[in-house]
């Protein structure tokens, strides 16, 4: 095969294309790698710099303009002194012109004082009156990791948060702040356009009953209240000294405006005053708040919309028990009450009660009052149809009365705030002598006086058998926070809150323990004593009975009915940490009967078994079994055993009839149904 002639072009040209990509190589690393291919020549010193660069730079310049405007100071107006001029126009000084009317009239200050630059002090917080506390002990589902409050927020995000069911101990505090009279004191204290109350939280101190009974102020301790959503956590405050005076970062002011604009949040405010309880499962409900509560929560949410009573926002979810049906019938009624006795009596105390709280105007006494009649009607199954009814007809008549008092104080305030406009004289605070007229409620106002609780409801947070007393204090935003030049104190302005007093006590609540028992029988034959135990557990009481002596504990573990299907009889612990220290079976005793006008009447003397026992404090007390039998709430816990529910009944065969024993007509006794035969016994 003859063989074709290649020229030197084409025997070359790879050789070209080889080349020209290598030269082409070396200028993208040249340009990419060893030096930028995008740079831009500045016209300050010459220099080039990359966009990124470029973009720095630009950033930078913007924060110093921001911050010269920020820091710069009007240039002083120069007035000229046109007042010699005038006198030599007319002739004279302005001393000898006849004055037709006074010099200089009063112009009313509208909004309040004029504070001068660096002469604000920060405003004393409004302090909570004494706080109310209820007790609970149910299984509810916690929400471990609450989620952080955000502009925007809404009760329904936690409704899908991960929860754990656990059977705890709650107790609730509340009270009442007064945003009427915060409002006042910031007005008289602050600039014009700071009467803004912003509440941050509520904050709970906790102490508890010593053995000796004394209550120490060393033992007061932090609570961390159980809450579902938190506030996002603040970082300091910076103020650094320049030559215009003390400035804030901006990052800082940025922050500061962040919170301000979260905590105006219309369910973020709602929130913090009144978190929701944990998601209820079982066990003692938490009672649903009033309308009045209601109103307070649609005045925040809708504030340009008048107050329709029959259609008021609810936020709260309801409650119902449900493996304790009957739970008004397990609760233990007021002490000082005798069932149908003296309920008339009893109730026309607190209504005496009430009457001297409301003339001192002592919020936290009419509210004792109150919740001690709404007591007869919670636990209405102890008493007559009509002592319920009374107390319905007295608690209606306090929540009117104390309806009208607020509208007469916001109508004073109202007022007053026109009257200082128009430089008026004030009028004087009206006293609580009368109701006067209910009017329409007005859109826009926010209540003076708003409800705010917290939940103690943490796990393992609440002991059983422990005495516990709590107080709060109220926390309000600064609305001076990264604002050092208009206050006297300028280190007041790194501070994010400010804080009221702590309230007073609050009344001492006794936590049930989880374990109780009770002295039933002795046999001194024995040397033994029957001791009837129950156990909170898993959301149900359960029951044992042991048998102790000198030097045994009481309760250990022991099988009982429960609540599980898949296991009915669980083992259950029963211990109690108290020891039995002695065993009288031949205490004397003689108890109280009945008391009369003539005096008190006692029964008969006679004998019962005493138990001398010590708890693991070491603190030593006795118990009587005449007295555990006679205790009401030996009764209540006995009725409050969990009871199984009762297995459905099976479907016996029914015995054979007439015509299964003759048969019909033409069938053969083969042919007829046989009754089943009985088996014989193994």
């Amino acid at each position: 095969m003859a063989k074709q002639a290649v020229g030197t072009l084409e025997r070359h040209v790879e050789k070209g294309v080889l080349a020209l990509a290598l030269i082409c190589l070396i200028y993208v690393i040249a340009t990419h790698f060893l030096t930028s291919p995008n740079r831009l020549a500045l016209s300050r010193g010459g220099e080039s710099a990359t966009p990124a660069v470029i973009d720095k730079l630009v950033a930078d310049e913007a924060d110093r303009v921001r911050n010269r405007i920020r820091e710069s100071q009007p240039p002083p107006t120069q007035v000229p002194d046109l007042v010699p001029d005038f006198e030599d126009a007319i002739g004279m000084e302005l001393a000898q012109l006849p004055r037709a009317v006074a010099f200089q009239p009063t112009v009313p200050t509208v909004g309040g004082k004029v504070n001068l630059p660096g002469s604000i002090e920060l405003v004393e917080v409004v302090k909570f009156p004494k706080p109310v506390a209820m007790v609970g002990r149910s299984t509810r589902d916690i929400v471990v990791r609450p989620i952080n409050l955000h502009t925007g927020y809404r009760d329904t995000e936690v409704s899908d948060l991960s929860r754990d069911r656990f059977p705890l101990n709650w107790v609730r505090i509340s009270s009442v702040f007064d945003w009427a009279e915060q409002t006042r004191l910031q007005r008289e204290a602050y600039e014009p356009g700071y009467e803004e109350s912003l509440l941050v939280g509520i904050e709970v101190q906790r102490r508890a009953r010593r053995p000796d009974g004394s209550w120490l102020d060393d033992d007061w301790q932090d609570l961390t209240p159980y809450v579902e959503a938190v506030l996002p956590p603040v970082g300091p405050i910076r103020i650094t000294a320049s030559a215009r005076g003390p400035q804030t970062d901006l990052d800082d002011l940025d922050a500061i405006e962040d919170m301000r604009r979260l905590l105006r949040g219309k369910f973020t405010s709602l929130n913090i005053m009144r978190p929701l309880p944990a998601r209820y499962y079982d066990g003692d409900t938490w009672d649903h708040p009033s309308n009045q509560v209601m109103i307070q929560d649609t005045e925040i949410l809708f504030p340009k919309e008048p107050i329709d009573p029959n259609n008021l926002y609810d936020r709260y979810p309801e409650e119902t028990p449900g493996v304790k049906e009957e739970k008004a019938d397990k609760a233990d009624k007021p002490e000082d009450l005798d069932p149908n006795e003296n309920c008339r009596e009893f109730i026309a105390e607190r209504m005496a009660e009430f009457e001297r709280a409301f003339a001192q105007e002592d919020l936290s006494e009419q509210n004792a009052a109150h919740n001690r009649i709404l007591a007869i009607i919670q636990r209405s199954t102890f008493y007559d149809g009509a002592c319920v009814d009374l107390a319905k007809r007295r608690k209606a008549e306090i929540d009117q009365k104390q309806v009208d008092w607020k509208d007469r104080i916001e109508r004073w305030q109202r007022e007053n705030r026109k009257r200082q406009i128009q430089v008026k004289p004030p009028l004087p605070r009206p006293r609580p002598t009368g109701t006067g007229e209910l009017g329409p409620m007005v859109a826009g106002e926010k209540s003076p006086l708003q409800e705010v609780w917290v939940h103690d409801a943490r796990l393992d947070s609440v002991v059983g058998g422990q005495t516990y007393q709590y107080r709060m204090r109220a926390k309000l935003f600064n609305l001076y926070a990264g604002q050092p030049k208009p206050l006297k104190n300028k280190e007041d302005a790194t501070k994010w809150f400010i804080h009221s007093e702590w309230s007073e006590p609050s009344d001492p609540v006794y936590i049930q323990p989880e374990t109780q028992f009770f002295v039933r029988t002795g046999s001194e034959k024995r040397g033994d004593v029957s001791v009837d135990l129950y156990k909170w557990y898993k959301g149900v009481w359960v029951g044992g009975t042991f048998k102790v002596k000198v030097g045994d504990q009481i309760g250990g573990e022991a099988r009982t009915q429960g609540p599980d299907e898949e296991n009915p009889t669980p083992l259950v612990d029963f211990a109690t940490g108290v020891t039995v220290v002695d065993v009288d079976f031949h205490r004397p005793i003689r108890s109280r009967d009945k008391a009369s006008k003539t005096g008190v009447k006692y029964v008969k003397a006679g004998e019962t078994v005493a138990l001398v026992l010590m708890d693991e404090a070491g603190t030593v007390f006795e118990r009587l079994a005449s007295i555990d039998r006679e205790d009401p709430h030996s009764r209540t816990m006995r009725e409050s055993l969990f009871k199984p529910k009762p297995k459905p009944k099976v479907e016996l065969p029914q015995a054979p009839t007439s015509e299964t024993t003759t048969g019909r007509p033409g069938e053969s006794k083969r042919d007829r149904p046989q009754p089943p035969r009985p088996r014989p016994k193994p």
